[in-house]
């Protein structure tokens, strides 16, 4: 089994008001929740929140990961943005577009996608979840370099929590989500991660013609 099959991602739960205290603030991205490993023998793949392999979706995502000299797992959000907003509907329409034979697109599609990464679960064959979010979090600063084309950390808070979500809600955007300080990576729904989403909010599908 790949490194990135072995693992079920962690889930925020829905929350009532957002934190003052004690947890990183990071905006939420419209996209595809993806886990993506690089294991020991070069190899990538990349899988959805539902364990399905999605690697051939990705061409450019791919290629960056595979110059990265480590292995790794990594959590984040595969999105493409169209006229500055993400698309929902066009990286579901990737995945949907998938070959029956699996194999990688040689030619990036347009326009290409970005994997925004916010967590790290393992490094070098060493088990990533059990440290407290800052450090995973600093980790994966490190990992991945900032002069990436399609592979980007996401940025985070310490403190507004609520500015942060009103910025959200000014750009457009989904919403935040609230990460408690020492919190360990676990699989499935947990309440150390809290998620709002702006009212109103409506995702990028595409339209449905006759």
């Amino acid at each position: 089994m790949h490194s990135a099959a072995k693992y079920r991602s962690m889930q925020p739960k829905s929350g009532k008001n957002i934190p003052l205290h004690d947890y990183l603030y990071e905006q939420k991205y419209d996209g595809i929740r993806m886990l993506a490993g690089k294991a020991t023998d070069a190899s990538i793949e990349l899988m959805s929140r539902e364990q399905k392999p999605i690697t051939a979706a990705f061409p450019e995502l791919v290629a960056e990961l595979a110059e990265n000299p480590y292995s790794f797992v990594i959590d984040g959000e595969a999105c493409i943005f169209i006229d500055g907003r993400p698309s929902l509907g066009a990286v579901t329409s990737r995945i949907n577009g998938l070959r029956p034979s699996r194999k990688i697109w040689k030619i990036i599609p347009h326009p290409p996608a970005m994997l925004l990464a916010f967590d790290l679960l393992e490094l070098d064959g060493e088990d990533c979840r059990q440290l407290p979010i800052e450090k995973r979090k600093a980790l994966l600063k490190d990992l991945l370099p900032r002069k990436r084309q399609f592979i980007r950390c996401v940025e985070y808070t310490h403190t507004h929590g609520e500015l942060l979500f009103k910025h959200a809600r000014q750009l457009g955007a989904e919403g935040i989500v609230c990460k408690q300080v020492g919190s360990r990576y676990v699989e499935g729904y947990s309440d150390r991660w809290l998620k709002f989403k702006v009212a109103g909010y409506r995702p990028d599908l595409p339209s449905i013609g006759y």
